[in-house]
């Protein structure tokens, strides 16, 4: 398998061992392997740097996915008041004691 047909996999193994699935180690481990190719007998592996590469472009994909949506959100809003909640909670350990908070802010964005 190239590397080509094996991205997809691998992109798909970066995001469980994100999600706290499986651990980098996990796919260097013989049993994992030999389970794996007994399904798949030519499956890869990426190893750690492709996977933290991998993580990487997946980051910078967000990343640019939410400045697109923020600049579009950006023109149909333009001029128009805005209305931002933040919205906090917290406990205190010693006392037991529950806070919170709403933080309401307006911002209007001159023509």
């Amino acid at each position: 398998m190239n590397f080509r047909e094996a991205f997809p996999h691998h992109v798909r193994a970066a995001i469980i061992r994100a999600a706290g699935v499986a651990s980098g180690r996990l796919f260097s481990k013989e049993e994992f392997i030999d389970y794996v190719r007994g399904y798949a007998p030519n499956a890869v592996f990426p190893n750690n740097v492709i996977l933290n590469r991998i993580t990487k472009v997946i980051d910078s994909l967000q990343t640019e996915s939410l400045i697109e949506s923020l600049a579009e959100l950006d023109k149909v809003y333009k001029g128009r008041p805005h209305v931002g909640v933040q919205l906090d909670m917290w406990w205190d350990k010693t006392t037991h004691i529950a806070h919170g908070c709403i933080t309401v802010t307006m911002a209007v964005v001159p023509h």
